[in-house]
């Protein structure tokens, strides 16, 4: 009998919660306060408040409450549980603020309070939890700044802080988290910028920065972090206001940056691009039209901009000239018109023009002249008219002349056989006029030459057969439609083509009456270094005498003393061993002396 009635009496007390003076009531049973080490109630549907009485547990190591319906604060009282190391309550409905006293628990390993309702800032007192390793209180309606004392913290190894409310900007002390694993600062409202010393997160592997409004370029030293910035299951800065020039290791995963208020921000046909961070622009088919914009000139870096085969219309801008690097300019197939601005003389650097297949007027700006490492220049097609420049012949780099379907007049100038290096020489279907220039005979690198449908005229210059070409192929060589006239050279009187003879009788009765003993042409390059090039024609089989002066009168070397037949004739000084200056050649021919200034320079 007094067996039942003991056994009623207990029930009773666990009824109505009545526990022993060494236990404690909660949710239902009792624990006992000095053996109650561990508390692990995730997942039991608990409700309501979390009872002040679990801060008389002193002896509590590690409490989980995590996945229930838990509301209410967190109770002050657990702040004085000073052996706890580790405490989740995660995934509950507990609201208000995180209770100052938690920065009592200085043994802490771990406190995760995410995925609940906790709102207001983060505790200043969090600076004494120096043995924390996880702090992750993700998914709250946490807001202000994250603190600077979380620097302090330099054993934590994961810190999550995402999806709250935080602002300002990310605290430097936060590079002090040396052993750091992971960061997660996403879906937030952090500003200002990375700082710089981030990269002194050696052991970080995963970094979620993504949906917030960080600014400001990104250090390079961040690529000394050994993350794979290839994946975003571990690097994610997408949707944040990141400028350019951004570093080569996340270059190609950035995501969506909004980069209005970027400085050296250029729009281009409706985009955005950070203009000194292109090297190359390649809109070659792309469809676009309307005007080139003069924001072009902004992109001071590029050295290849191609928007060949597109509907641009308008002038060429003249800020196409602050391209000082450029090396490969393509405008070529558009309906571009007016003339070609003078400041394209500017671009030293460049390799390669192209502006045909547009409606370009005006003459040829003569300041093309000083891009001295064009190798191509392709102006064909257009409407350009006047002469081609003497200054063509300082090009000495180029190898490919397109200058035919133009409007151009006037005869070719001689200075063209400067162009030693040259393998093309388009100048067809123009206006040109006068004599060949016997200088283009010299040019032995030429591989094809076009000279058809103008109205050249005069005797072709019989040293052109020097040249290695194939003469049987329209291809390679054509003067076709023009007014040249008899004797042809060897090489090529069978493949003249059409020609205009009916002023050639005119032109041989004039030679008779204008019969000339000697004519001086030319000496180029002029200033030269170490050889120069002296042209000159002959009325009739002569003595030639060519000798060379310096500014004092001295004679330093005869270069010619015989007699030479009749025609065009040049002789080649080689001053290689002569110390640079002002020198006189001096030419005699038949009791005729001509003198002549050129300047050699080292």
């Amino acid at each position: 009998m007094k067996k039942v009635v003991l056994v009623l009496f207990f029930s009773v007390f666990e009824i109505f919660g009545q526990c022993n003076d060494e236990e404690v009531y909660l949710w239902s049973s009792c624990y006992n306060i000095n053996t109650t080490y561990d508390l692990n109630l995730s997942g039991q549907g608990l409700i309501d408040s979390i009872p002040v009485e679990i801060g008389q547990l002193t002896n509590l190591m590690y409490l989980d409450l995590s996945n229930n319906d838990l509301s209410g604060s967190i109770p002050s009282e657990l702040g004085s549980i000073s052996n706890l190391l580790g405490i989740n309550l995660s995934n509950n409905l507990l609201s208000g603020q995180i209770p100052f006293e938690i920065g009592n628990l200085t043994s802490l390993m771990l406190l995760d309070l995410s995925e609940n309702i906790f709102t207001g800032l983060i505790p200043s007192d969090f600076v004494n939890l120096t043995n924390l390793l996880e702090l992750l209180i993700h998914q709250n309606q946490l807001s202000g700044e994250i603190p600077e004392v979380l620097g302090n913290l330099t054993g934590l190894v994961k810190l999550k802080l995402n999806n709250n409310q935080f602002t300002g900007s990310l605290p430097s002390s936060i590079s002090n988290l040396i052993n750091l694993n992971l960061l997660d600062l996403s879906h937030n409202q952090i500003s200002g910028n990375l700082p710089d010393q981030i990269n002194n997160l050696s052991n970080l592997s995963y970094l979620f920065l993504q949906n917030n409004q960080f600014t400001d370029v990104i250090a390079e030293s961040i690529c000394e972090m050994d993350i794979n910035w290839s994946s975003n299951y571990y690097f994610n800065i997408s949707n944040n206001n990141f400028c350019p020039q951004y570093p080569i290791c996340i270059e190609n995963n950035l995501g969506d940056q909004n980069i209005d208020n970027c400085s050296g921000i250029v729009e281009l046909w409706g985009e955005q691009y950070f203009a000194e961070a292109f090297t190359e622009l390649d809109f070659q088919s792309s469809g676009i039209q309307g005007e080139i914009p003069p924001e072009i000139g902004e992109f001071i870096n590029l050295e290849s901009l191609n928007l060949s085969s597109n509907q641009l219309t308008g002038s060429i801008p003249a800020e196409i000239g602050a391209l000082n690097n450029l090396k490969y300019l393509d405008l070529s197939f558009n309906q571009l018109e007016d003339s070609i601005p003078s400041s394209v003389s500017n671009l030293l650097s460049l390799v390669e023009l192209k502006l045909h297949k547009n409606d370009l007027t005006g003459e040829v700006p003569s300041g093309l002249g000083f891009l001295q490492n064009l190798e191509l220049l392709n102006l064909y097609d257009n409407r350009l008219s006047g002469d081609i420049p003497s200054e063509f012949g300082s090009l000495t780099n180029l190898k490919y002349l397109y200058l035919h379907q133009n409007e151009l007049t006037n005869s070719i100038p001689i200075e063209i056989g400067n162009l030693n290096e040259l393998i093309y020489l388009y100048l067809n279907n123009n206006n040109l006029n006068g004599l060949i220039p016997i200088e283009i005979g010299g040019l032995l690198n030429l591989e094809k030459i076009r000279l058809q449908n103008n109205q050249l005229f005069g005797q072709i210059p019989e040293n052109l057969c020097d040249l290695n070409l194939d003469w049987t192929s329209s291809v390679y060589f054509n003067i076709n439609n023009n007014n040249l006239c008899e004797p042809y050279p060897g090489c090529i009187e069978n493949y003249i083509g059409n020609q205009d003879t009916s002023n050639c009788s005119d032109l041989s009765m004039n030679k008779s009456e204008q019969r000339f003993d000697f004519k001086f042409r030319s000496a180029f390059p002029n200033p030269f270094n170490s050889t120069i090039k002296i042209d000159f024609e002959l009325g009739s089989p002569e003595k030639v005498l060519i000798n060379i002066y310096d500014v004092k009168g001295r004679q330093i070397v005869n270069i010619l003393d015989r007699n030479l037949r009749e025609g065009n004739h040049r002789i080649q000084w080689d001053a290689k061993n002569i110390s640079s200056g002002l020198y006189f050649i001096k030419m005699q021919v038949k009791g005729k002396t001509i003198t002549e200034k050129v300047l050699l320079l080292e």
